[in-house]
C-alpha cells in the first residue's frame, strides 16, 4: 500500500512539477527496497531523490535523504559514494540544527563501520548517534543504535550490556509495532545467546524473528547479516540433541 501510494505522489510530482514531492516520494519507494534488501533498486531511487532535493532548496529534506542515499551506496558495496554522502548528511545536520538527522547520518555510518569489520570506528559512531537520537528522545532511532551497540557489547564479551540494551530496544519496538525492528532485535538477541553458550534460546529467536520477516518482506541490515550469518551455520553444524531415557 505505502509503495502504491509513493508511485502515485510521484505522478503527481512530476505532473505539477514538484521537486521536493517528488523526492520524498523517490525516497519512499529507496525505503521500501532498502528493507526487502532490493539494494540495486534503493540507490536507483536515492539518487533519483537526491537529484530531486537538491533542486528543492529544503536543507531538512537534503540531509535526510542524504543520509538514506548513503546508506543505500554502502548496502549496495559502494563505500567510498557512501561515505561521503553520509558526512555530507552529518555536516547538513549539524549546520540545521536537525538531531534526528545528525543521529540517522552516524547511525549509518556505525552500521556500515561495523559490516566492514571497523569495530572501534562502529563503536564511537553508535555512541554518538545514540547521544543525538536521546536530545530529542527519538524512540525508533534509539531502537536502532541500541541494537548497533548491542552487536558490539556481545563481541566485547560485555553480555549484561547488550542484554539490557536489546530490552531496552525490544520494547521500543513493541510499543512502536515496528515489526521489521522487533526482527532485527530478535535477531541480535539471538547472536548474544549463541555466543554466551544458550543454543536452544538462540533458535527460538531465530525462528521468531524469520517469522516476523517472512510477515513483513524485510530482511537484516548488512551490519546484522554478517554476524546471523556466522551464527545460523554454527547452529547448523551442532549435533540434533538426544532425548533422555
Amino acid at each position: 500500500v505505502a509503495v502504491e501510494a509513493a508511485h502515485r505522489q510521484l505522478d503527481a510530482a512530476q505532473a505539477l512539477p514538484d521537486a521536493e514531492l517528488a523526492a520524498l516520494a523517490e525516497n519512499l519507494l529507496g525505503m521500501a527496497a532498502w528493507a526487502r534488501g532490493d539494494y540495486s533498486a534503493a540507490g536507483t531511487h536515492h539518487r533519483a531523490a537526491l537529484s530531486s532535493a537538491r533542486e528543492s532548496d529544503r536543507p531538512w529534506t537534503l540531509a535526510l535523504i542524504t543520509a538514506l542515499a548513503g546508506r543505500s551506496a554502502h548496502a549496495a558495496g559502494d563505500h567510498e559514494t557512501g561515505d561521503a554522502l553520509l558526512r555530507e548528511a552529518e555536516a547538513t545536520a549539524e549546520t540545521v540544527g536537525e538531531p534526528m538527522v545528525l543521529g540517522s547520518a552516524l547511525d549509518y555510518r556505525a552500521h556500515a563501520a561495523f559490516a566492514s569489520g571497523h569495530i572501534e570506528e562502529a563503536a564511537a559512531l553508535a555512541t554518538r548517534s545514540l547521544a543525538a537520537y536521546s536530545s530529542i528522545g527519538y524512540q525508533e532511532g534509539l531502537a536502532s543504535s541500541g541494537t548497533l551497540a548491542a552487536q558490539l557489547a556481545v563481541l566485547a564479551g560485555s553480555y549484561a550490556r547488550a542484554e539490557t540494551l536489546l530490552h531496552q530496544a525490544l520494547d521500543v519496538c513493541q510499543r512502536l509495532r515496528h515489526l521489521g525492528g522487533t526482527a532485527s532485535v530478535l535477531e541480535a538477541m539471538a547472536v548474544l545467546d549463541h555466543d554466551r553458550g544458550d543454543h536452544k534460546q538462540a533458535e527460538l529467536e531465530l525462528a521468531e524473528a524469520t517469522a516476523l520477516r517472512h510477515r513483513t518482506g524485510t530482511t537484516p541490515s548488512p551490519a546484522l547479516q554478517v554476524q546471523l550469518t556466522r551464527v545460523v551455520r554454527a547452529l547448523s553444524l551442532r549435533p540434533p540433541l538426544v532425548a533422555n531415557g
